[in-house]
């Protein structure tokens, strides 16, 4: 289990997908799909994106 399904996980045991959406100015179709893991996360693809940098970067000062 992802993270950001575990985090939705443990907090639908007190409060429901459409009341965890309001609160983090998301829909709750949205949270629905983080928590089925149909969907990454913004925070997922960025961190993807810091790490394809970081390899770009590195083959760059490996070919320079």
């Amino acid at each position: 289990m992802k993270k950001i399904q575990k985090l939705i996980h443990d907090l639908r045991i007190h409060q429901s997908q459409e009341e965890i959406a309001s609160k983090v100015n998301a829909s709750q179709s949205l949270i629905s799909r983080w928590e089925s893991g149909g969907v990454p996360s913004a925070a997922e693809i960025a961190l993807n994106l810091v790490k394809l940098h970081r390899q770009t970067a590195s083959k760059r000062k490996e070919a320079a």
